[in-house]
């Protein structure tokens, strides 16, 4: 699982998933992820013996970017070139960017980019049958608001999840490791 900060809550949820989620990660900067994943003596240094991976990034592409999503497209598409050609058997799951809680201008703007980034994110996978389309995005919302509850009450940014929040995630992920 290559991941930031909230993948880092999710923790390691099944016996044989590796977890090479770094605070801060973006798709920009993936091989970040990809190197603590190598890093792991379970991996192959050609990434052959790994069946799924998980890609779960762009929220902090968005901070960068909030007004551009096609620059995080960009990001995303040349992060997904980079996990392919490192895990060449590999089915990649691609989990759309969770809103951010709050009703900030910069908030709103970032949730609408998000919006257009999974609308993207969605196309892309079904155009490639390697890449599986994970929605997340929408357990973290009810009637088009944010579900406060599964956010932590302290995080000025919006962005981070509860305990709760994370074993929410863990069941969408289970869902792509065994369908």
């Amino acid at each position: 699982m290559l991941g930031a900060s909230n993948c880092l809550r999710v923790g390691r949820f099944e016996d044989n998933l590796i977890n090479a989620s770094i605070n801060g990660a973006t798709l920009e900067k993936i091989d970040q992820c990809l190197g603590a994943a190598f890093e792991n003596h379970r991996v192959k240094s050609n990434g052959s013996n790994v069946g799924k991976v998980i890609i779960s990034l762009g929220t902090n592409d968005l901070s960068k970017n909030k007004h551009d999503s096609d620059q995080v497209n960009v990001f995303a598409t040349q992060a997904i070139v980079k996990v392919k050609q490192a895990f060449p058997n590999a089915d990649i799951g691609v989990c759309g960017i969770i809103p951010r809680k709050g009703n900030s201008n910069h908030i709103h703007t970032v949730n609408e980019t998000a919006t257009n980034v999974n609308k993207f994110l969605e196309k892309l996978c079904l155009k490639d049958e390697v890449l599986t389309y994970i929605d997340v995005e929408h357990i973290f919302t009810k009637n088009g608001n944010v579900v406060k509850s599964l956010y932590e009450k302290t995080d000025t940014s919006g962005v981070h999840i509860t305990i709760e929040g994370a074993q929410t995630n863990r069941v969408k992920l289970r869902e792509f490791l065994h369908p």
